[in-house]
């Protein structure tokens, strides 16, 4: 993953890799968290694949891609003594990811309003249907859809841009953000909207197992990190990005993890709070 590395230059300076999602990059995602931390903090912001304006095509990379691409750069800015997690949105996904494949390499995690997908492996969770669907038709299906217009010759790239860039545009505007945080990163494109398309997949692939047309990977997305987590989010929003079952199981660790529910916050924690981000995080950081 493309990466920069700023902050504290001082030996033992822990090590931060932030990791943005949806619809932003490292600087509209990080800047106000990034300018609290830098001064006591190794800090490594990574842009996802395909959120630079690149076309990765219509699958993209794989979630265990993501987490695989995200433990290189950790092995290349941090060494193989890892680094701490500070993730966001999409970020979340691939910050599990790479701690279930290379748990050597992620030291602990700080996890912004998306929790870990309840679905996979035997059991058809009908129970979870609901949920997916009204995310689906709330925003996801219309990026799904501008993705698929994007393949379409010629007016299709215009077309799935346009649509793609709306939806960023109205979910930021109706997220609590005000002034220059509503504005969508020139990177987000159709195509940063794969990781709704293989996520939707995954979702019904797993609802009807055993469907032979479903074609994508067996193994489920990865769900309860080893490491200790600071789970943090939004409770102003209007549904949640977790499961209740996944927060209370959080709750009930004692390995130092943590959950906070900010009532004055909806999805963006770290712009409407940035303050509140650094401080929890590196309070969580320093503990033993």
């Amino acid at each position: 993953m493309e990466s920069t590395v700023s902050g504290c230059t001082e030996r033992g300076a822990p090590n931060v890799v932030f990791v943005h999602g949806w619809p932003d990059g490292p600087d509209s995602a990080w800047r106000p968290v990034l300018n609290l931390l830098e001064p006591t903090h190794r800090c490594v912001t990574v842009t996802l694949p395909g959120y630079d304006g690149a076309d990765l095509g219509l699958t993209g990379h794989s979630f265990e891609r993501l987490g695989a691409l995200l433990a290189g750069t950790i092995r290349r800015e941090c060494g193989e003594g890892g680094a701490n997690l500070l993730v966001h949105d999409w970020g979340s996904h691939v910050g599990f990811q790479c701690e279930e494949q290379f748990p050597e390499l992620v030291q602990k995690m700080v996890v912004l309003d998306v929790g870990p997908p309840q679905f996979g492996g035997r059991k058809r969770n009908w129970k979870l249907l609901p949920g997916m669907l009204a995310m689906g038709f709330a925003y996801q299906y219309w990026l799904i859809l501008a993705l698929l217009i994007s393949r379409v010759p010629i007016v299709g790239p215009l077309v799935g841009d346009l649509l793609a860039r709306t939806v960023a545009w109205l979910t930021r505007w109706g997220s609590g953000l005000t002034g220059a945080d509503r504005a969508v990163p020139p990177g987000i494109t159709a195509a940063s909207s794969y990781p709704y398309l293989n996520f939707q997949a995954r979702f019904f692939r797993d609802l009807l197992h055993g469907a032979p047309a479903v074609a994508l990977p067996r193994r489920p997305l990865a769900t309860t990190p080893n490491c200790a987590v600071l789970f943090a989010y939004g409770a102003a929003k209007g549904f949640a990005f977790h499961a209740g079952t996944w927060e209370r199981a959080v709750r009930a660790r004692t390995d130092g993890s943590a959950v906070q529910a900010w009532d004055d916050c909806e999805h963006w924690l770290q712009l409407q709070h940035p303050e509140r981000v650094a401080a929890a995080a590196s309070a969580f950081f320093a503990t033993s």
